[in-house]
C-alpha cells in the first residue's frame, strides 16, 4: 500500500533541501557536467588553476533568511 503522506514528506524535504543547497555538491555537479546538463553551474577554471564554484540560479541565498 502506497502512503501518500510519505511521498508528500519526501519531495518537500527534498525541494527545501535544492533551494537551500543541501544538495548542491561537488559530486553532483561533476555529474551535471559529465552528461552535459545545465553548463550554467559547471565549474570554471581560474588563471591559476583552480576550480570555481559559480552560483547556482535554483538556490537562495539571499533569501533563505526570508523565507525560513
Amino acid at each position: 500500500m502506497f502512503d501518500v503522506m510519505h511521498y508528500e514528506k519526501n519531495i518537500c524535504e527534498n525541494l527545501l533541501k535544492t533551494i537551500c543547497g543541501k544538495k548542491d555538491t561537488v559530486a553532483i555537479r561533476k555529474d551535471m557536467q559529465e552528461i552535459s546538463i545545465h553548463p550554467q553551474v559547471w565549474f570554471q577554471q581560474a588563471a591559476n588553476g583552480n576550480y570555481i564554484k559559480l552560483g547556482a540560479p535554483y538556490v537562495m541565498t539571499d533569501q533563505k533568511k526570508l523565507f525560513l
